[in-house]
């Protein structure tokens, strides 16, 4: 693995994981609100529906502000902070209630999304396709743990990959 494949796994990790948000959202859930299983996925669906709803009125907004029918009052600037933030947090509701249907489902949703995503992909002849970090996280511990053994003969890499730093000082707290 060459340190470019490896900033670009180290990358990868560094985003928010269908598991993270799995984890939370069911446990603020259960906390919070109810069992998931109060709710049907007739329930869960219709409400994700709602949220991306919500977020297509603000693309309604923004389109209109962008037209001949611009009222400040009642449409939303696209490129205003204001306006992003506002479909950042609809489009983030959807995806919420999105993973708590499929939490009712008992479907994993990365992993639901990552077969999707590579059928699609094999099917119109693109090379993109999503890996999980299972398969690469590994490889990733590979390496700085040789580059630990090793430091001397690393020490090149090291000095201009902070990745490999992170790496081998979570290794060191981990106690690998």
């Amino acid at each position: 693995m060459t340190l470019a494949e490896l900033r670009v796994l180290c990358e990868r990790a560094t985003g928010l994981s269908f598991t993270d948000l799995r984890a939370a959202n069911e446990t603020r859930c259960e906390g919070a609100f109810h069992p998931i299983a109060a709710w049907s996925l007739t329930d869960w669906a219709t409400a994700a529906a709602g949220e991306l709803g919500e977020a297509c009125n603000v693309i309604k907004k923004m389109r209109r502000f962008e037209g001949s029918r611009n009222d400040p009052t009642q449409n939303i600037d696209p490129a205003s902070d204001r306006g992003k933030r506002m479909l950042a947090h609809e489009l983030a509701d959807t995806v919420i209630y999105l993973d708590l249907l499929a939490a009712r489902a008992e479907i994993d949703l990365g992993d639901a999304v990552r077969e999707k995503f590579n059928l699609v992909s094999e099917r119109v002849g693109s090379s993109v396709r999503l890996i999980a970090a299972r398969t690469w996280l590994p490889a990733l511990i590979e390496v700085a743990e040789a580059a630990r053994r090793d430091h001397h003969r690393h020490q090149a890499d090291l000095d201009g990959c902070g990745y490999m730093c992170v790496a081998l000082t979570h290794l060191d707290e981990v106690g690998r």
